[in-house]
């Protein structure tokens, strides 16, 4: 997949929020853990999880987790 975004300068490609998910999703945990730990509903998390697969131009968790090793957000 091929991330067509592109980013102004000084501006990050996720939001706090979603760094916070991110790491989470990347640790393993599931949609109700990240909701539990961030003490939010699963139907906030979702929208967050389905954003960083967009912005970072991966179809899924298991590719995001290799374009994250390999982009070096982890």
């Amino acid at each position: 997949a091929v991330n067509s975004q592109v980013l102004l300068p000084g501006k990050a490609l996720f939001s706090k929020r979603e760094k916070e998910v991110l790491q989470m999703m990347l640790a393993g945990k599931c949609t109700t853990e990240i909701a539990i730990v961030l003490n939010v509903s699963v139907h906030t998390i979702n929208p967050h999880r389905k954003n960083i697969l967009t912005k970072s131009g991966c179809a899924s968790p298991v590719e995001l987790g290799s374009k994250s090793v390999k982009e070096g957000w982890i």
